[in-house]
């Protein structure tokens, strides 16, 4: 299955790639994230990935939320502030 995957944080954009992902079928988003930490040799820090917030077809996910064929997945950074 193919899942069209936005990184917005910039530390993310700059070192994951935005763009399709092949997976397997019931991959979740914590898979999706190994595999892109994986292909760009790149480990998302703990401090970053503990404010992370995903969008999977403009509802929000969490690691665990199961992807299917054709999903949109895009990978925020918290922001907080009053």
């Amino acid at each position: 299955m193919t899942i069209e995957v936005k990184f917005n944080s910039n530390e993310l954009a700059e070192n994951l790639r935005s763009g399709p992902y092949d997976l397997q079928e019931g991959a979740t988003v914590a898979a999706l994230l190994e595999i892109a930490q994986s292909e760009a040799g790149f480990v998302i820090p703990r401090e970053l990935a503990e404010n992370l917030v995903f969008l999977y077809d403009n509802r929000h996910a969490i690691p665990e939320t199961a992807l299917s064929d054709g999903g949109k997945l895009r990978v925020l950074h918290k922001v907080v502030g009053g």
